[in-house]
């Protein structure tokens, strides 16, 4: 047979690519609750559900109250027009003094995933804002409160809340209906990879208002931008535009919020693929049009789900590469500059019908 010769002579090593990072996705959903209330979880900081079925037993078994299996039934009401992934239970230890900003802030250094909007069980209006103080300071969720202030829909909005795109609020006259929930879970159950879902929906789940609102409480309340319910179709918990506490739509926080994160997985796969390589990003032309690529495929995303739209003067988008400047070569920095229209949700409809005999 002979000698063979290869085997000694060559040595082959094959490297594989660094595998793409998972999308982060936005249908996980967090509720926070208050562990002196029956809300142990068993001792852990939080239990994540992906089924009503595995709520219900750990409420059999004594980990979470009644009262908040209701509100994760809400989210995985049989009638959303899609499921949700999962709803993660987070404790506030509040017979230990701690607040739910406290827990959120512990949540965060567990490294929670893609989590996206927060509900809570507290409908005390002070723990509230509390918590949506500290949401807003971290700049990465939303956070999807309940309330029945007599302010909201007879004068002024509460003072205090701070309008801010990260606060989304939604008044119930019955503490127990998790409206909150109800909005969430139906509009976030959408993959925005997909499509950028417009927010006034038929919140399943969801009962109607003990009391009906008079038309004067209904402008109140929209005119404090916070989010009503009422009767349309076959609805009585129809939801009417879905605005945060800033009076701009939920959706277009979410294009904000989907546009950064999926910008910024776009450019580590392409700084790591580089890298395992052996490869740079040049600080010239060449690197500047393929960080300029990225962004770019982000935005062409962002048109075809409908987050960005066209007008009829204006594409959806433009993307400016900047042109590399000394400063930029000093500072290593490579810079691209992008505008985008957002697509608009209508909630209101107007038309005129002329009848004539002839």
């Amino acid at each position: 047979m002979g000698t063979p010769l290869i085997p000694s002579l060559f040595t082959i090593t094959v490297n594989l690519a660094a595998l793409t990072p998972t999308a982060a996705g936005f249908a996980e959903l967090t509720l926070f609750v208050d562990e002196a209330a029956g809300n142990a979880l068993g001792g852990v900081r939080y239990l994540t559900y992906t089924t009503l079925t595995a709520a219900q037993a750990s409420q059999a078994s004594g980990e979470i109250s009644a009262a908040v299996l209701a509100q994760v039934a809400v989210a995985f009401d049989k009638d959303l027009p899609r499921p949700v992934t999962s709803v993660r239970v987070c404790r506030v230890d509040t017979g230990g003094g701690e607040t739910y900003a406290a827990a959120y802030a512990l949540y965060l250094a567990a490294n929670p995933g893609n989590v996206w909007g927060i509900c809570m069980d507290s409908r005390n209006a002070a723990v509230q804002a509390a918590l949506a103080a500290a949401i807003v300071t971290e700049d990465k969720h939303v956070l999807f409160i309940q309330s029945a202030q007599a302010d909201i829909i007879t004068t002024g909005a509460p003072a205090t809340f701070v309008a801010d795109t990260r606060t989304v609020g939604i008044f119930h006259d019955t503490a127990t209906a998790y409206a909150d929930m109800g909005m969430l879970a139906n509009r976030a159950s959408f993959d925005p990879d997909v499509t950028s879902v417009g927010w006034n929906c038929a919140l399943e789940g969801v009962a109607a208002y003990a009391t009906d609102l008079t038309t004067a409480q209904v402008d109140f309340g929209l005119g404090n931008y916070w989010n009503i319910i009422g009767d349309l179709g076959t609805s009585t918990a129809f939801l009417t535009k879905g605005v945060a506490l800033t009076s701009r739509g939920v959706h277009e926080a979410l294009t904000r919020d989907w546009m950064k994160v999926r910008t910024e997985e776009r450019m580590a796969t392409l700084v790591q693929t580089l890298s395992a390589r052996g490869q740079k990003i040049l600080v010239n032309d060449t690197g500047l049009q393929q960080v300029a690529a990225t962004v770019n495929e982000v935005f062409a995303m962002a048109e075809a789900a409908q987050h960005l739209a066209p007008t009829a003067t204006s594409n959806a988008y433009t993307v400016s590469p900047q042109s590399v400047s000394a400063a930029d070569v000093t500072a290593a920095r490579l810079r691209v500059n992008a505008v985008g229209i957002l697509g608009g949700n209508a909630t209101s409809f107007t038309f005129v019908f002329d009848l004539t005999q002839t």
